[in-house]
């Protein structure tokens, strides 16, 4: 597999590109492949949470604008961690990690938790109802 990065592109746009690969001394030509320029990561932050309330899991999607330390964790009503997703460096960009319900005591009950977003010295939160 490889990976090509296109540094030159506008966020927003859309770019056509032609692919030219050889294969056993035959070059074969993928044109044209439509691609659109994502826009820039330039914050940190808590984006979505889905689904809201969640049953079994949730999909937590979070940006990062710069290589930085990153900690994800739920916290319950009374401010107590139920559980880390996340804690170490992450590179520039969009993430997402999904989120069962474990927790460091079982499954975390049904209830009211807070997804815990902490990175470059900025905290957030988003809250997250469990029904079960």
């Amino acid at each position: 597999m490889t990976t090509v990065v296109d540094r030159s592109v506008e966020g927003g746009r859309s770019y056509l590109y032609r692919i030219v690969v050889t294969m056993g001394g035959k070059q074969v030509a993928f044109a044209p492949i439509v691609a659109k320029a994502g826009e820039r990561v330039t914050e940190f932050a808590l984006a979505r949470i889905a689904p809201n309330p969640m049953a079994a899991s949730t999909r937590i999607d979070y940006t990062v604008a710069r290589e930085s330390k990153v900690r994800l964790t739920i916290v319950d009503l009374q401010g107590r961690t139920v559980a880390v997703l996340r804690d170490g460096i992450e590179q520039p960009g969009r993430h997402q990690l999904q989120w069962d319900g474990a927790s460091g005591r079982g499954v975390a009950a049904a209830g009211v938790y807070f997804v815990r977003y902490e990175a470059a010295g900025k905290s957030s939160f988003k809250r997250l109802l469990i029904a079960r």
